[in-house]
């Protein structure tokens, strides 16, 4: 089993950025500096910071410390913790002469400890003043003259207060807050001026599985406190989620035509790397070696995997053969214990078999092909416990990948399943007929839902035939997930979640520019999309024009679009004209459908239908 760990072997091949990087890390001419390695939840992030770390256990002049940001989710202020965290690693890592410098500093953040006071009210006044953004200062003014008189006296009360009960006596404190904060960052900087430390760098993973308001602390603590000369922070996380917490803080002002979140996260990371989603030639060659991993020898894995890098070949175009590595290693089968290889035998077999049509479902994600193959091979010992080697795991990997496209067809297939013939030669009568209906003009098909681009390669995968195969047993086995659907936003691709939020703040202006940039989508983003737009149209919740818009340019989705619409109960209203008259026009007999099934339902009025017809 694989668990979503970050990895110790590069699998994904990540040590062409680890060198970059960390090469960039000590030898920059911004100083200090903040890198982002930015990536979607599962990219593999947390393995590349290892392999960072691991990039510097030989260095004796640079200190690397790895701070996880979610271990400090619960603390009632996450900037005290995280410097905290970062000043006890220092006293550990540092040479012994230095160490009384973090000492001494360790003490002075006491003055921080009633932080929700000063912190809270005067985060964005000293963010301003010591970083020179103005942004935070604006965003958090209050309106009025009073209001801001009061804030300043607050603060300096609460500066004051926490000089006389809590600082010690023998470190001194600026009766200004603004103060406090210079005299940390210069004695900071000063700890790290020894000629015995090149540089500190430090690498913050697990940021976007914190709370917005946490993520804000966090990056306020870096910028305001820890960020001095000899510094590299390292931030992993999901741009996205930054973003997010961003807009949450500082919401835009009207009057101010401003991105916020961008201008923040580019005052904050001054370079920002991208990770990119794996392709699906790399989620194929990922899903062979991770069952490689799961039943070579550890030694024998990581020879495979020197060997595999040493010789270039993931950069080629094609995807890994098992040939091809035996050519390169020798013997797999050989590198396997004996009572395991008729067991690795059956799973690469099916995984060789159905490897490209789940490169398509899994979103260039590591995390998500960890956990489909997780699931195949718990699916596998049940099958073994409970029906012995009748039942073909070939067939098992393909429904679970069905219900990773389809939820919905997964569903479907299951209550098809449930009038198997098991005196017919065909068996599954409507996946018989669905799969001879293909090739034909599909635009009134029953099963116009399966003759979709990525279903139609479903289908013709091996194994094909499924109508012979009586499918009761595999539905029991994946009982859990049947007639459970799926929260698709979770798991969206990058590009699927940018055109999303874009369609949650949607004007009648700016539609027609997202429906075209829909177009650039690869048809899995757009399949993703579509189906949230559909289950959105199906609520209620999607403005007329848009999906008028959504159904010109976007054939294949068009009786999905209208079943969508009869399954909204809502009446159709005179201000609906526009939108259905736009949709008449692309397609006359499938919109006359349509509104007959409506008047059907007496949902619309037959003056609106006449007009659309042109018949008054």
């Amino acid at each position: 089993m694989w668990t979503d760990n970050a990895s110790k072997i590069d699998m994904l091949f990540y040590k062409p950025y680890a060198d970059i990087i960390s090469e960039t890390a000590i030898n920059t001419d911004d100083d200090p500096l903040t890198i982002g390695v930015f990536g979607l939840w599962g990219a593999g992030k947390s393995t590349l910071l290892n392999m960072l770390q691991e990039s510097y256990n030989d260095s004796s002049d640079v200190i690397c410390i790895s701070i996880n940001a979610w271990m400090f989710e619960n603390y009632e202020d996450a900037k005290i913790a995280v410097m905290e965290a970062l000043l006890q690693e220092l006293d550990e890592k540092a040479p012994a002469e230095l160490k009384k410098f973090f000492k001494t500093l360790l003490k002075k953040i006491d003055f921080l400890k009633v932080g929700t006071k000063v912190a809270s009210t005067a985060a964005p006044v000293i963010a301003s003043l010591v970083t020179g953004n103005p942004v935070p200062l604006i965003l958090n003014l209050p309106s009025e003259a009073k209001e801001i008189e009061t804030t300043i006296k607050s603060v300096s009360d609460s500066v004051r207060g926490i000089k006389e009960n809590y600082m010690k006596d023998e470190i001194p404190v600026s009766e200004s807050t603004v103060g406090n904060v210079r005299a940390f960052r210069k004695e900071f900087e000063e700890a790290l001026s020894s000629n015995e430390i090149k540089r500190v760098v430090v690498l913050l993973d697990d940021l976007d599985r914190c709370q917005p308001e946490r993520i804000i602390e966090t990056l306020e603590a870096i910028k305001l406190f820890l960020s001095v000369k000899k510094t590299t922070f390292i931030i992993a996380a999901d741009d996205n989620v930054i973003q997010y917490a961003i807009k949450k803080k500082y919401p835009n002002v009207d009057g101010f035509n401003v991105e916020l979140d961008k201008e923040y996260i580019e005052k904050m990371i001054q370079l920002p790397i991208q990770i990119p989603e794996l392709s699906s030639k790399d989620v194929q060659n990922y899903l062979l070696l991770l069952v490689l991993q799961m039943y070579m020898e550890k030694e024998n894995f990581e020879s495979l995997i020197k060997n595999i890098e040493s010789n270039k070949i993931m950069v080629n175009s094609n995807v890994l053969e098992l040939k091809q590595m035996e050519d390169l290693y020798g013997s797999i089968n050989d590198s396997i214990s004996f009572e395991k290889r008729e067991e690795y035998k059956e799973v690469v077999d099916v995984i060789l078999q159905i490897r490209e049509i789940a490169s398509h479902t899994l979103k260039g994600n590591p995390r998500q092909v960890k956990r489909f193959l997780n699931t195949f091979i718990i699916k596998r010992k049940l099958s073994l416990i409970y029906y012995g080697n009748d039942l073909n795991m070939g067939i098992m990997a393909k429904l679970l990948i069905l219900h990773k496209l389809s939820p919905d067809l997964f569903n479907q297939l299951s209550v098809w399943n449930a009038s198997f013939n098991m005196d017919s030669d065909v068996g599954n009568e409507q996946y018989k007929l669905m799969r001879q209906g293909m090739d034909d003009n599909i635009s009134d098909s029953p099963y116009h839902k399966w003759y979709k681009a990525r279903i139609k390669d479903w289908i013709n995968c091996p194994p094909i035939e499924l109508e012979k195969e009586n499918l009761d047993r595999y539905f029991y086995l994946t009982r859990e997930i049947l007639n459970h659907i799926d929260d698709l936003e979770n798991n969206l691709s990058e590009e699927s979640k940018k055109i999303l939020d874009r369609i949650n703040s949607v004007t009648q202006g700016i539609a027609p520019g997202i429906v075209e940039d829909m177009k650039k989508l690869s048809p899995n983003d757009l399949e993703e999309v579509m189906t949230i737009i559909l289950k959105r149209i199906r609520k209620g919740n999607v403005e007329p024009f848009l999906y008028s818009l959504i159904f010109v340019e976007f054939s294949d989705f068009r009786k999905d679009i209208c079943d969508a619409i009869i399954d909204d109960d809502c009446n159709i209203e005179a201000g609906h004209f526009t939108a259905l008259k736009s949709m008449f026009s692309k397609d006359e007999t499938l919109i006359s459908a349509f509104m007959d099934k409506l008047l059907e339902k007496k949902r619309i009025k037959k003056s609106i239908v006449s007009k659309i017809k042109g018949s008054e």
